[in-house]
């Protein structure tokens, strides 16, 4: 039979065989590949705000060209899942240090191991990382992972749905999918969504356009020529087109501030509560009484601070009966880097620079309106890393402590303080604050004495601070009896006494607990500020004699007042004048003492908690077969595709293996060695008969011949009685006698793709073809 016999029998032998490569010119795959290109590069637009720096453009661009190349290449091999999953993991450990974490890379490109197992667990903890930690994120390490990945597997999957014959339109929903990660993982001010929206679309609908037209054209009516160019009313429609899409982006972007397009929007950051609570960690005002013993120790070294401006180290919000605390339901603290996004805000920061002489601990000094902090010198990375804000309450602290010797820039707004004029007719601003318990009695009794007539909610407050500082006594315990803590019983036992007598953490936290009774919103701050202001430019030493802790309470529009309710130092009791007072203050019972707590026990004021020690050398081995198990599970998720063809393929053998009727089986055993023909990139030819399809094969592969074993099959299928079981498995044998000579033939890595191949899996059962039987008068052919 020659080859023009075997055309005329089977027409598929003349046409390309199936098979995007096949079916698309070069310029078509590149018009594709171009298309992606640009609407991932919308996607990628997304993530500007997230980083604000080059770390995010090149994580997400790296990614989305690599995907894109991965498609084309695909796409010209005309690969199945299984490779082009295999070359994706390989290309996300081979790049994956270079695009998005440089800093564990020799060189900052080259991976190594602890870059490579870093990669694999940020499969999956990158997203949950990006969600918690403060944008912008470029200073930390992980979260560049998401758009890398979501580049790199999205952009790969569009490319090679681009080219596909069925549903080529199907590529729009990855590059769809990336839009929405960069939307979802971003940041939550939205000024910049709006044109790469507008451009996404446009694109889209460009590309999608001319994707139907060309498949139109391959099937024969359409409006691109043979060449794959325009005739000129197709060119005019598609200008048209194009128009319409920039006029009505252009509309749309003009109009978004009208319409609040520009409004923050939701982000899935909105629902993700950051992974720290800071009430593991001792409250800072339970230090106060020791930073205020070492009054002659330099504790901070400060530059940069402005005239009258205070050093805030904590503010606290939330009072037990036992402490008063930082609260982790505050707004949240979020794992920041060396800026903070502000969402828009312009106020000029100043930069204040801080050296750490004798002071010790997790809190940070310098909060406030944080715009952004930088660590210097030794420890700085590890600072940096752990290093958490609060914008709530101004609070900033890291995990990695403070040390002598540590230094570092914190750029903030300074708080401006509202005239007394603008406080006597300004209202209180609502702060939702943690309820306070086991409040004492005496404190909501005496706040309503202190507050007398005034009026105002300024003039009430002004009247409870001047009250406690002209009639308390300051004593920290040096010269005069006088207790540290602010307990509820500590607290009462102050107020049961003749006099009050306390110093900066008993008196803040009265007042603090006296303006809540009333109803305003009120909260402690600890911090330094010097008695005097030094020299502009010239660095200040802040000893414990500058450690104070005060008052703030929310006003209208947006300012928290301070209050300052703590009697001068040199007041002491011994000082005061016996007579009586015309508005003494009122005396009431004491109540019950609360049960005590660990907040009452002695603390540890030197540092923080010591980290738990590393794990002794003998369990080295477990933290090796822990990554070694982590490693086999990421490789088994991505091969996992790959076991599914398998055991597919797998089960359609012993489906045809088991057939009830053993002509079933017999017939069968031809279809498995169609199948693998076909997994082997050979036509299906599922109109040819059995023997042309032999013929066929014997041109394709010269050293084995399957005509006996197709006229054996068609003996035992066209026997007038059934074939025994004997028969069927001898044809059995011989197929797969066929099958190892046919595989033996090609080059071992076309026998693995065939293996992983889902080219046969994807034809339809051969039931619903054509089987050419012969008259039976004829006998078989």
């Amino acid at each position: 039979m020659t080859s023009t016999d075997r055309l005329l029998i089977d027409p598929s032998l003349a046409r390309t065989p199936a098979g995007a490569a096949g079916r698309f010119s070069v310029t078509d795959v590149v018009a594709n590949a171009a298309a992606m290109l640009a609407l991932f590069a919308c996607g990628a637009v997304g993530f500007s705000r997230v980083f604000d720096s080059l770390a995010g453009y090149r994580a997400a661009f790296g990614g989305i060209i690599l995907g894109v190349l991965i498609g084309v290449v695909s796409v010209w091999r005309r690969w199945g899942p299984l490779p082009v999953a295999g070359l994706i993991a390989l290309a996300y450990l081979l790049f994956g240090t270079a695009l998005a974490l440089p800093s564990l890379g020799a060189a900052g490109i080259v991976p190594t191991v602890t870059s490579v197992r870093r990669l694999l667990l940020l499969i999956v903890q990158g997203w949950r990382d990006l969600l918690t930690v403060a944008v912008p994120a470029d200073d930390f390490v992980g979260p560049a992972v998401v758009p890398f990945l979501a580049g790199l597997v999205l952009a790969t999957i569009a490319t090679h749905l681009a080219s596909s014959e069925r549903r080529p339109l199907l590529a729009l929903a990855p590059a769809l999918a990336f839009l929405v990660i960069g939307i979802l993982w971003g940041a939550k001010n939205a000024q910049r969504v709006v044109i790469p929206g507008a451009l996404f679309y446009a694109v889209a609908l460009g590309w999608g356009a001319w994707r139907t037209a060309r498949a139109r054209q391959q099937a024969g009516a359409g409006m691109i020529d043979r060449d794959g160019g325009f005739t000129g009313s197709s060119v005019r429609r598609l200008l048209a087109g194009a128009a319409t899409i920039l006029l009505a982006g252009g509309l749309a972007s003009a109009s978004a501030p009208i319409l609040g397009a520009t409004a923050n929007r939701h982000i899935l950051r909105d629902d993700v509560v950051p992974p720290f609570d800071p009430r593991a960690y001792p409250s800072p005002l339970t230090q106060y009484r020791y930073l205020e013993s070492l009054e002659t120790e330099v504790l901070l070294r400060v530059t940069g601070l402005p005239p009258g401006g205070r050093l805030r180290l904590a503010t606290l919000d939330a009072y037990d009966g036992n402490v008063y605390h930082v609260d982790s339901a505050s707004a949240g603290y979020h794992h920041i880097g060396s800026r903070v996004d502000v969402g828009g805000r312009d106020s000029e920061p100043t930069n204040v620079a801080v050296t750490i002489g004798k002071y010790s601990g997790i809190w940070l000094p310098g909060g406030g309106d944080v715009r952004g902090v930088i660590f210097h010198g030794e420890g700085a990375t590890a600072r940096g890393q752990g290093l958490y804000y609060n914008s709530a309450t101004g609070t900033l602290l890291t995990t990695a402590g403070l040390q002598k010797g540590a230094a570092y820039d914190v750029r903030l707004v300074m708080p401006a303080e509202p005239s007394k004029h603008d406080l006597a007719t300004a209202g209180i601003r609502p702060v939702a604050l943690p309820a306070t318990s086991l409040v004492p009695d005496q404190v909501a009794t005496l706040a309503t004495g202190l507050a007398g007539d005034a009026s105002t909610p300024y003039d009430q407050l002004s009247a409870i601070a001047n009250r406690l500082r002209s009639d308390g006594y300051y004593s920290n315990g040096t010269k005069t009896k006088s207790r540290s803590g602010h307990t509820a019983e500590r607290l009462a036992a102050m107020l049961g006494d003749k006099v009050l007598i306390g110093d900066d953490e008993q008196f803040a936290v009265l007042m603090t607990l006296m303006a809540r009774s009333l109803g305003y919103p009120a909260r402690v701050v600890m911090g330094f500020y010097p008695e005097s202001d030094a020299p502009a430019g010239q660095p200040i030493d802040l000893t414990g004699a500058d450690v104070h802790v005060w008052v703030e309470v929310a006003f209208q529009p947006d300012a928290w007042v301070s209050f300052d309710p703590t009697p001068d130092k040199d007041r002491e009791p011994e000082q005061r004048v016996e007579k009586p007072r015309k508005n003494p203050i009122p005396q009431v019972m004491n109540p019950p003492d609360p049960p005590r707590s660990d907040a009452d026990r002695p603390l540890d004021y030197q540092g923080v908690k010591k980290p738990p020690e590393e794990p002794p050398s003998d369990r080295i081995w477990l933290t090796v077969l822990r990554y070694a198990a982590l490693a086999a599970a990421g490789l088994g998720v991505l091969s996992a595709p790959l076991w599914l063809i398998l055991l597919a393929k797998r089960r359609r053998r012993r489906r045809r293996r088991t057939a009830p009727r053993l002509a079933d089986r017999a017939s069968g055993s031809w279809e498995e060695l169609r199948d693998a023909t076909i997994d082997l990139g050979e036509p299906a030819r599922r109109s040819a008969t059995r023997r042309e399809h032999a013929v066929a094969l014997l041109e394709r592969f010269p050293d084995t011949d399957a005509g006996p074993v197709a006229r054996g099959v068609d003996a035992v299928v066209f026997a007038p009685s059934e074939p025994s079981d004997t028969d069927v498995t001898a044809m059995w044998r011989q197929v797969d006698e066929l099958l190892r000579g046919i595989r033996r033939s090609v080059p071992r890595a076309r026998r693995i793709r065939a293996a992983l191949s889902l080219a046969s899996l994807r034809q339809r059962p051969a039931s619903s073809y054509p089987r050419h039987r012969p008259s039976r008068s004829k006998g078989p052919t």
